[in-house]
């Protein structure tokens, strides 16, 4: 899951035209960006850190999110660039 967030971070970064600062000033550099997914910065933060020992129930919950965040960020990278999808 970590290295889907990190993708997607990288993606958002990308689609936004910003260099990626590392992941030393992260929050404060993805609260910035203009497009992004609905409350992304704490939907990834919930995701990395749930607040409670994973179970069943956590898990499917946290694959839903994530599987909703990509979607979410596919929706966006095809309104802002409608050509790249055939590339």
């Amino acid at each position: 899951m970590k290295q889907v967030i990190y993708s997607l971070v990288q993606v958002a970064f990308a689609l936004n035209r910003v260099y990626f600062p590392g992941e030393k000033k992260l929050h404060e550099s993805l609260s910035k960006l203009p497009m992004l997914p609905h409350d992304f910065v704490r939907r990834i933060e919930s995701l990395l850190y749930p607040g409670c020992s994973p179970d069943i129930a956590l898990l499917t919950t946290q694959q839903r999110e994530l599987a909703a965040l990509v979607k979410e960020m596919q929706q966006l990278i095809s309104s802002a660039c409608p050509n790249c999808q055939n590339r």
